[in-house]
């Protein structure tokens, strides 16, 4: 042994071992004894093995320079027995557990050995980097212990136990019957259970659960995605009496019945004027287009134009992107100076506004009716353009709606 110093270096070291091998292992940090010294093998799995000295591996310490005998090394290495890594995912944690106890005192009389006096000033140093690296832990992974790093502080721990009062901490986190939360303890003050763990405590609750149930519905059902179990099992409080149901699925088939009498509307507004030019062409409007439509249904159709135009007259007509099973719309123009117009289409051709006064600002009342079939859902719009080839602008403003209600 030699002299040594106890430098500020961590008190363990891991080793990951991606192929087979033996070693050596380097140990990095000053010691005492070999007995100080643990290690320990994590497997691909998590399985932690406590390696034995000898038994399991052999330890060589450094070399002794001459003239400096004494308490204690600076290091050394370890060679297993056997090799690990072969599963490419291994791990060796070589530690110091300092055995605590004092066998040296001083001289009561005499002269005191200056080498005895740093042996215990090494050994009280090397028992507080201990004690700070688990403080720290240094040696656990974080301060806060997770289920990830219970495995190195039960190592830990067992590997400064010899004697295994820690060796129920490996039981906690265990996945087999038996340990794991099967070991925690079930305070049961009104005396309801007999069994001592989770599992049995489990199955007294699920014989009490059965014997409640009737037979044609036991515990299975709570999980079943069958209509009539599962869900449809939980009871519903309906405080207001708005449900005839008195569970799951019934309630939600009142609901559907509810949800599909009730009329539904999309109404759409013009946020800008728009004009069209020299075009007898049909074309969108910029505002008056996305109406949803479904499959199976019937929709109202009403609206308000405000438009001018100078000799190009109004062309309209109604797009759908699924074909519409019947139609039939009508409308109405109204100019300022008193004049009117009407046209009515139930074949999807266009309607024609030709006969109200030139320059004079109109309105166009619009209303119909549109059913759909089984061809799926789509969308409506409004399409328009000049009824009459003019290179004066056609104008709806802003301000001009349309409404498509579900009837």
């Amino acid at each position: 042994m030699t002299q040594i110093t106890v430098p500020d270096v961590p008190t363990f070291k891991e080793y990951s071992v991606v192929i087979s091998s033996t070693g050596p292992f380097i140990v990095p940090f000053a010691f005492f004894g070999q007995d100080d010294v643990q290690a320990t093998v994590t497997d691909a799995v998590g399985a932690i093995t406590n390696l034995v000295v000898t038994t399991d591996f052999t330890f060589t310490t450094l070399d002794v320079p001459v003239g400096q005998e004494g308490a204690g090394y600076e290091g050394g290495e370890i060679t297993l027995n056997v090799a690990i890594g072969a599963d490419g995912a291994t791990t060796i944690r070589i530690f110091r557990s300092t055995i605590v106890d004092r066998t040296a005192n001083y001289p009561n009389t005499g002269p005191l050995l200056m080498s005895l006096l740093n042996d215990e000033q090494n050994y009280q140093t090397m028992v507080m980097q201990e004690l700070s690296s688990l403080i720290n832990a240094d040696q656990v992974g974080l301060n806060t212990i997770d289920i990830a790093n219970q495995a190195d502080l039960i190592a830990d721990l067992t590997a400064n136990d010899p004697g295994g009062s820690y060796a129920l901490l490996t039981n906690l986190i265990s996945v087999l019957n038996g340990k794991g939360a099967a070991l925690i303890g079930i305070e049961d003050a009104a005396g309801d259970f007999a069994g001592t763990n989770v599992e049995a405590v489990i199955v007294e609750l699920k014989a009490e659960v059965d014997a409640n149930l009737s037979s044609a519905a036991d515990a299975s059902d709570l999980a079943s995605v069958a209509n009539g179990l599962g869900a449809s099992l939980i009871g519903v409080e309906d405080v207001a009496a708005d449900f005839t149901g008195t569970d799951v699925e019934a309630v939600l088939a009142e609901i559907a019945v509810i949800i599909n009498a009730a009329p539904s509307y999309e109404i759409k507004v013009k946020t800008a004027d728009e004009s069209v030019t020299s075009s007898i062409t049909l074309q969108d409007d910029n505002h008056l287009a996305g109406f949803a439509i479904a499959q199976n249904s019937r929709y109202a159709i009403t609206g308000f134009l405000d438009y001018d135009q100078n000799v190009g007259d109004l062309r309209l007509a109604f797009s759908y992107t699924v074909s519409p099973s019947r139609r039939h719309y009508q409308v109405h123009g109204v100019a300022e100076d008193g004049t009117t117009d009407d046209d009515t289409d139930n074949a999807g051709v266009d309607l024609l506004l030709t006969a109200l006064t030139d320059n004079v600002n109109a309105s166009v009342f619009i209303s119909g009716m549109v059913t759909f079939g089984a061809v799926g859902s789509g969308t409506g719009k409004l399409t328009w353009a000049q009824g009459t080839l003019s290179g004066n602008a056609t104008t709806i403003k802003e301000g001009s709606w349309l409404k498509f209600e579900k009837i």
